[in-house]
């Protein structure tokens, strides 16, 4: 065999076996109320907490077209958009626990408040 040949079946080898990084989260979209859009306005997603494979996010009305929504970094959060989320949050208010906030400043702030220990 030749050098050419051996050196394009090593670089076939090297794109069939290395491992994929692509990230495909799965986006929750947290459910908002839903209104009529006025001329000019359009909805984004606001990706606000990243746990891994699910990116939670919420849809937002805007007019500005650079516009295309927010992401926070991957394992992070957007902490505006959390607080927000954190006041009128579901499960809090049926088990008094909020998982989304556990690890982030909004989820101490909670435990302070119901144990007076600091996390």
């Amino acid at each position: 065999m030749t050098r050419s040949r051996i050196r394009r079946i090593d670089k076939l080898e090297v794109l069939y076996t290395a491992p994929k990084l692509i990230r495909t989260p799965l986006a929750m979209l947290v459910d908002e109320p839903k209104r009529e859009l006025a001329c000019g306005e359009r909805v984004v997603e606001d990706w606000f907490r990243d746990c891994g494979p699910i990116a939670w996010a919420r849809e937002r009305v805007t007019t500005e077209k650079e516009d295309g929504g927010r992401r926070c970094a991957p394992g992070g959060y957007l902490l505006d958009v959390l607080e927000d989320f954190h006041e009128h949050c579901p499960w809090r208010k049926r088990s008094g626990v909020c998982r989304m906030c556990q690890g982030t400043p909004v989820g101490k702030e909670e435990c302070k408040e119901k144990t007076g220990v600091e996390t």
